[in-house]
Formats: structure tokens, sequence, C-alpha cells
């Protein structure tokens, strides 16, 4: 029986009637319209002056003309362009305003070399966007502003196979920022996926810091992100009460934390993500939050990967491998655990479209290969796989657990190639290469007609570096479970832990269960406790195929104290059975 993992609570509408943004668009903001059907604009220049230079990516978001249109960002050329001042469009009150359309600009469309983006920032608020396969490399801005690229206050933002190094200023290097209002009704979807960082001070920030309201106005998808030698806010920093899910993360070489989440009624997922510490990684604070004013936080949080760094320079506190609410602090108040009604074990539905999730253990080699600002098409029209020397540098550090050391001078020149399209790369279609156009889009349409799998033309083109559209969930084939001990005495714990197969199943999710409640109990993080003299059957049932495993936990009175070595001696002989 097929079962799916997500439940789509959070939207109004039949979500299967929806066409995703890209065939990969997962979490909140994945059923974003993407300009589809639009006008398309070409980047023909790598110039930067303002916005009445045609060609260039400023005229291209700011221009008058342009600015009021549902649009597609392509480029023609690849290469550096260095802003010479902050590129701000905005809608927010007081601001330029009337950007009316939705804007998304398609990096991958670049030729060899990609779209690299330095010099000072970029603002986009009040409108709907899509920034997907775009390398930033950040200087010093001119301007003085601190976030690399900034977007936030409109319904939809994804920002995806995006690349981020060398920023050094006190903010993070990249945001989404939710609705600064009070309708409860009026939130913004945020998906942030597939990103590579490495050498920031800071990392990515969700949500508001001071909103105008404590109500939720803000979700969430933080997944299959890569932290390179990142101080702190990684994976995020979240702001205002969001709904936010933090999953298949990996990070490398943090300083003083990690996560750091504002005093708000947020909720937060946070599971199998894989957490490296590395040689600036020195303090046991992890994961902090400040204290709630407006009610408890609801933070589940479980199966995250975190171990001894072997170079000695971090140890993981005490307790974690069995409770991980121990590796949680008041933000600013470095070993102060946060209240234990902060936390759940039961977790919070996801938002937007499902995905499948990784074990920890699985995500070198399930996300780093493809992550980061990655692939480009050639002049054919095909999609090419091809990282620059930074990403290089940050996919095998993580691999290899580096010892390098946080690094955010950036050394000139930036290492990349500049590029352009042949004179007969379009010929049928304006926006469609020639080759790829007439092997695929039949006679009489063109870029905007629609293709049968309900994107257009061009869509299907853009969307080669993709995976395929149709995502199958795996079933679950059974469930097998172990403990760090069969025998306990009163009052002491056991920790069981389970193993669902296949080891790709979509959901292994379940129910932790004792049979005999007087002598044993097992909460939903799978660690029991003995209260009196007896056996209790310990079963662990899936959701998805009801299929269970059952251990027997004997509890007697007479078990000495865990040992140094972490071994339990009985002092009269015990049945154990297995």
């Amino acid at each position: 029986m097929k079962k799916i993992i997500i439940l789509f609570t959070i939207l109004s509408f039949s979500v299967n009637a929806q066409q995703l943004a890209f065939p990969d668009a997962y979490g909140a903001a994945a059923y974003m319209n993407p300009s589809r059907g639009g006008s398309v604009i070409h980047i023909t220049s790598l110039n930067d002056s303002d916005s009445d230079e045609i060609g260039t990516l400023r005229w291209a978001i700011k221009n008058p003309t342009n600015k009021v249109l549902d649009r597609i960002v392509v480029f023609d050329v690849s290469g550096l362009i260095d802003l010479q001042s902050r590129l701000y469009a905005s809608n927010n009150p007081g601001d330029e305003g009337g950007y009316t359309g939705t804007l998304y600009i398609a990096g991958q469309t670049a030729p060899e070399g990609g779209i690299t983006i330095t010099g000072d920032n970029i603002t986009l608020s009040g409108f709907n966007t899509i920034v997907r396969y775009i390398k930033f490399r950040h200087q010093e801005s001119h301007s003085g502003s601190d976030t690399t690229i900034s977007l936030g206050r409109a319904d939809n933002h994804i920002i995806d196979h995006c690349s981020f190094s060398h920023h050094s200023p006190s903010k993070s290097t990249v945001s989404i920022a939710t609705k600064n209002n009070s309708d409860v009704e009026d939130f913004t979807n945020g998906t942030f996926s597939n990103n590579l960082l490495g050498n920031n001070t800071l990392g990515f920030i969700a949500g508001e810091s001071t909103p105008s309201s404590p109500d939720t106005n803000g979700y969430f998808t933080v997944i299959r992100n890569g932290y390179y030698n990142i101080s702190h806010r990684v994976p995020l920093k979240g702001g205002s009460a969001i709904k936010v899910d933090v999953v298949n993360n990996i990070v490398h070489n943090w300083s003083a934390r990690t996560i750091r989440m504002d005093g708000w009624e947020y909720k937060l997922n946070h599971f199998e993500n894989y957490y490296q510490a590395g040689t600036n990684t020195s303090n046991q604070l992890k994961w902090t939050s400040y204290l709630s004013n407006t009610g408890n936080p609801q933070i589940y949080t479980t199966d995250n990967f975190l171990e001894d760094d072997p170079r000695g320079n971090y140890s993981k506190p005490a307790g974690f491998d069995t409770d991980e609410s121990v590796a949680w602090t008041q933000f600013q108040d470095n070993f102060v655990p946060l209240p234990s009604s902060y936390f759940t074990d039961v977790q919070h539905s996801i938002n937007g479209r499902a995905f499948t999730i990784y074990q920890n253990a699985q995500l070198k080699d399930s996300i780093l290969p493809e992550i980061g600002a990655c692939k480009y098409m050639d002049n054919n029209g095909n999609a090419v796989f091809s990282r620059d020397v930074y990403d290089e540098e940050y996919v095998n550090g993580i691999i290899s657990n580096s010892d390098s050391t946080r690094d955010t001078n950036l050394v000139l020149p930036i290492q990349t190639s500049s590029n352009t399209r042949p004179g007969n790369f379009y010929v049928s279609n304006d926006h469609i290469p020639e080759v790829w156009f007439s092997a695929n889009v039949p006679d009489g349409e063109d870029h905007n007609d629609t293709a049968p799998s309900g994107y257009t033309w061009l869509e299907e083109y853009m969307n080669q570096v993709d995976g395929d559209v149709v995502i199958e969930d795996v079933d679950v084939t059974g469930v097998t479970i172990t403990a760090t001990t069969y025998e306990i005495g009163i009052n002491q714990k056991s920790t069981f832990s389970k193993t669902v197969a296949p080891i790709n199943a979509t959901n292994k999710t379940g129910v932790w269960s004792s049979s005999n409640g007087s002598v044993a109990t097992i909460n939903q993080q799978g660690v029991a406790t003995g209260l009196t003299e007896g056996s209790a059957s310990i079963t662990f049932t899936t959701n998805d195929g009801t299929f269970t495993d059952t251990k027997v936990l004997q509890v007697t009175e007479e078990i000495a104290p865990i040992l140094n070595g972490g071994t339990i001696s009985s002092k009269k002989k015990l049945l154990i059975n297995n």
C-alpha cells in the first residue's frame, strides 16, 4: 500500500491539481507559479550600471517595463557580474514599489561557467521570486549592506541550487523574510534547498526577528543544504512564529553554535541532519533558542548525527544519544537548558510537497553530489554538470572532514569563466536553442505552449537540470529493533533503536509501545524506563504497512549502576529473552 509521508495540511486547495514550480521543487513553496507562460528576459551583458542598460541583470529586474511582468530571466552569457551598487527592488512601504510580476532567475540557462555575482547585495521584497543555479561570491559591499541576497514579504520564495561564499558581515549570508503584518491568513511560503554555503561568518535566516504579530505567518522548508566552515546560524536562524522543517542538512565545522530560534511560538521539525565538528568547533553549545514571551515553542528533534571531534576540539553533550534536548540551550546563556515544555515527541506535519527523507548516515552520498550551482546548459541545449574551484573545495572538505579553518577572505581575481552563446543558438524560437527545439517541440508550437507534462516547452528545456517529474514513494517492507541492553534495574533506562527496511523507504515513522506499562514504559524516542520487577515486550509498529518487531525487556531490583565503560553488570544471573 502506498502512503504519503507528508500531509499538506497548511494548504486550502488540492495540491494534486497544482503544477510544481519545477520537478525537483519540494516543501512549502513547491507549488508556486514560476512565471509560467510569461515574458522571457535575456541577459546578454555582464555589465552593471543602471536599469536602462538593456541586457543587464539590473535592467531585467528594475526597468519600469520589466518590473510589472511575470518574467523568466535567462542568460546568454556566463561569467562575473560585479554589482556596483545595491540591487534593491521592493514593494515595502516607503520604497519604490510597482513590482507586480513573479520573477524567476534561471541561472541554469547560462553557458559553461555559469553566473557568479559579487560586489553589492540584492534585495527582492514584496513579490514572488525563484532563484536557481547562481553563485554568490561576496566581497564587502559598496553600500555597506549586510546580506548577499534577501528575499521576502510575498506569498512564495524559492532559493534552490545556489552557492554562497566569502561573506563576512554581521548578518546572515542569505535570508527569506515573512510578511510583516497581523493577518494570519496572509502568510509566506519559503523553500531553501540544495544550496552550498562555504567560508561565511553566518548562514541563513528564515522569518522576521521583530514581527508585528505573534501568530504564525510563515511556513519554511530547509532541506538538503551543505554548510562548510560557517560560524553559526546553520542550518538556519528562525525568526517569528514560523513553522519550519529542517531536514537532511549537513554542517561541517561550525563555531559557537548552529541553530538559533527567536522567542516566539514556533514549530520546528529538526531531524536526520548531520553535524560534523571541525577545527573551529570548540563549544558544547549546539542549538539555541530565546525564551518565548508568547507561548511554548514546539521542537521535534531526533535522529540527528553528532559525535565527538576526533581532533579533540569538541565533545557532544552528555546524554545526547538518548535525549537530544540536552543539546538545546537558552540563547546568550550558554549552558542553561530550555524548558522541557518546549519539546514534543510527536513530529509536526511537514509543509508543502512531500520529499524523500534520507537517514543522516546517507547524506554525504545522497545530497553532496549535486548541491550548489553545479549545472549549466551547453550549446546543444543539454544540461551539463560542472563545479567551480570553490564549491569543489567545500564538497571535498565535507567528505574528508577537513582540518581547514574558516577563511572569509576572497582572493582576487574570482575564479570563473566567461562565454557567450553562438549566433545560431536561437533560430526557430527566440528563447529555446535550435538543437533542443527542433528535437522536442512539435510543429506549430512555441516556448509558451504546454508540453504533456503540464510545463511549458521553455520550462521543459530548463527543467533538464531536475530529476524525473514523477516521484514514487517507497513502501516499508519490515523493521528490526535493537537496544543498548535488554536488562535494567528499577529507574534505569535502555535505549531502543529501529532499522526500517528498505533503507530508502519514504515513511520510516511509527509508534513505540510496551506490553506491560507497570513494569516498563517507553517514550516515542525509544527510551525505556524500568518501574517494577518483571518483564515487558517492547514493540515498534511502522505507520506504513504496520510492520512490527518486538524484544523482551527484563527489569530486576538487583542491577548494579552503569560502569564508566558503559556496561551494566548484574549482581545475579538473569535470563534475557531476546
